[in-house]
């Protein structure tokens, strides 16, 4: 609410699209309230306006895709891939790639996801960061896996696992369960 108090309407749709995916990811039925809030907002926002906030394409997708509304996602995420082209903004290059992955491998498009989840882990190569890498790397061995190549996807997890080390984090415990999955 203290965004609304201070009358930001971008940083209230962020807010908003936060707690979307925070309640999406907790299984409560009130995430398409804020869903659809942001939506809303969204849609009355122009792109340089939105440049500024580029992590709410970012969540709004996620939150999208969690929710199976997957060509609605891919909508919301491929105006965030155009606006990063558009102001060399790559910082959530690698999230916008990973999520477009995901949401096409559910939808079956097997063969865009993987060229989606290459170009994660490419822009997160250049970010410098764990977290969008092993996102990318995630997703990656998830395409593989989908496409029946479990060595290529078992290679990845392995790879990401030797770097990763043997500290507890949210990077090893996305590729552990990852490993898990091609394992079985």
């Amino acid at each position: 609410h203290s965004a609304e108090h201070i009358g930001d309407p971008l940083q209230t749709t962020a807010v908003r699209a936060l707690l979307a995916l925070a309640h999406t990811f907790a299984g409560d039925a009130r995430s398409t309230d804020y869903l659809d809030l942001v939506l809303e907002a969204l849609d009355d926002t122009d792109d340089q306006q939105l440049a500024g906030q580029m992590d709410t394409l970012v969540m709004v997708g996620w939150t999208e895709m969690l929710h199976e509304r997957y060509d609605p996602a891919l909508r919301h995420l491929h105006r965030g891939l155009e606006l990063s082209r558009r102001t060399g903004q790559s910082l959530v290059l690698a999230d916008l790639f990973a999520a477009s992955a995901y949401a096409l491998m559910w939808l079956g498009r097997l063969d865009e996801a993987a060229t989606y989840a290459e170009d994660a882990l490419e822009a997160a190569s250049l970010v410098g960061s764990s977290e969008p890498r092993s996102l990318a790397e995630v997703v990656s061995a998830a395409v593989l896996m989908w496409r029946g190549d479990f060595a290529g996807a078992l290679k990845i997890c392995e790879e990401s696992l030797s770097t990763a080390g043997p500290a507890a984090g949210a990077r090893r415990s996305a590729i552990v369960g990852m490993l898990g999955q091609t394992l079985l």
